[in-house]
């Protein structure tokens, strides 16, 4: 019996780069799904395209939206609604240079939490009309760690994802009759997460990017681990050795452990934790 992703038509946000254009990549070639990207930038969407294999390429189409804006679902739903979509992979999102929670200007929370998690409150509620006509469909929506285990520094960009979290739960609760709904909560993976344009300057320095790249679970493997588990229909999974870590880490001190990520900034005099300390 066929897995329940094969011949899907899937719409993956932040299709153009990282863990979303891996997903596509895996999703076409290994369950003959037809993918439908979701991104702003439409060179890079053509640049992956592209680079897919000739026979591969059909299977690939893309519309260009910003996630972030809620008007932007309509336009997402008016692209797919004749195609017989069945599966919402809910992986854009964005983080901010690591700084106090009071040197954050509002524009960049608002930013941050209409990526991270408003997105995917207007994706569910955009096609959970549709996906309850259907048993075999599914939302996965792609958290952190970092919503689990909160990093100083990173305030807004752990509680959006906190918050990701949770409503991914309670949905998937309610809506376990229905249609299934998986949260996935990765660690730290190399992608072009930290070198996000819509930041003034870089989220990490060189050497702190370097250092973090030595602990960092490739784009590639991350995305082959989340397929996996869609592919199972697992309903929770935290993915990653050092996400396994932190929240054991968590578990054992929830406020202490915060205070020794914080003791550790200051001992590396790295330059992109400057402005936590």
């Amino acid at each position: 019996m066929k897995n329940w992703l094969y011949n899907k038509v899937v719409i993956v946000t932040g299709a153009s780069s990282g863990i979303g254009k891996e997903i596509t990549k895996i999703l076409i070639s290994k369950y003959n799904c037809k993918v439908i990207g979701v991104a702003r930038n439409e060179n890079k969407l053509i640049e992956f395209k592209n680079s897919l294999l000739e026979n591969n390429q059909k299977d690939f189409e893309y519309c260009l939206a910003d996630v972030s804006i809620k008007e932007d679902w309509n336009k997402i739903y008016n692209f797919v609604k004749n195609k017989n979509c069945s599966l919402l992979i809910n992986n854009a999102g964005t983080i901010l240079p690591f700084q106090k929670a009071d040197k954050v200007e509002d524009k960049d929370i608002e930013r941050i939490f209409n990526t991270n998690f408003f997105s995917c409150v207007n994706g569910y509620k955009t096609f959970c009309n549709d996906f309850r006509k259907n048993k075999n469909s599914g939302i996965i929506n792609i958290a952190s760690v970092s919503a689990i285990c909160a990093l100083p520094g990173a305030s807004y960009y752990s509680a959006s994802k906190s918050a990701l979290t949770s409503f991914s739960k309670i949905v998937s609760s309610e809506e376990h009759k229905n249609f299934f709904i998986g949260t996935y909560l990765p660690g730290t993976t190399k992608t072009n997460l930290f070198k996000n344009k819509d930041n003034v300057k870089p989220v990490l320095d060189e050497k702190t990017e370097s250092i973090l790249n030595k602990f960092s679970t490739s784009s590639e493997k991350m995305a082959k681990k989340i397929v996996k588990y869609i592919a199972k229909k697992k309903r929770y999974k935290i993915i990653g050795f050092d996400a396994k870590l932190l929240k054991f880490l968590n578990s054992l001190a929830p406020v202490k452990s915060s205070d020794l990520y914080l003791r550790i900034y200051k001992k590396s005099k790295l330059e992109s934790f400057k402005d936590t300390l």
